[in-house]
């Protein structure tokens, strides 16, 4: 398994969001490999079901798309809607289930 991570490359390279750093830094300490991408084109065809991609919702899609799973998802679609902000043009994706979702929290907002 490879963790793919989308990074922004200027005079130095960073992580495009902190929330992708620090997914980074759990994955190394858990052993992961790790690449780094500034776009997708360039990681898309050599991205396997069970490889991570760390990037924004509409990159993610893509992802899904390529592997079979619905744009409409349901579980995707409460998990968006818990990290969605209406006044925020990036959006992330978490790691983990929906509230009430198998393996996900059970707590009330």
């Amino acid at each position: 398994m490879r963790v793919w991570a989308k990074v922004i490359k200027t005079d130095i390279t960073t992580f495009s969001s902190i929330n992708i750093a620090h997914a980074v830094f759990g994955f190394r300490q858990m052993g992961a490999e790790i690449v780094e991408y500034e776009n997708l084109d360039q990681i898309y065809d050599q991205v396997t079901k069970d490889d991570l991609v760390l990037d924004y919702v509409f990159q993610s899609q893509e992802i899904f798309h390529k592997f079979g799973v619905p744009r409409t998802c349901p579980i995707i679609h409460r998990c968006w809607s818990h990290t969605w902000g209406a006044k925020s043009g990036r959006i992330q994706l978490t790691t983990s289930a929906p509230t009430g979702a198998p393996g996900g929290t059970s707590s009330s907002r």
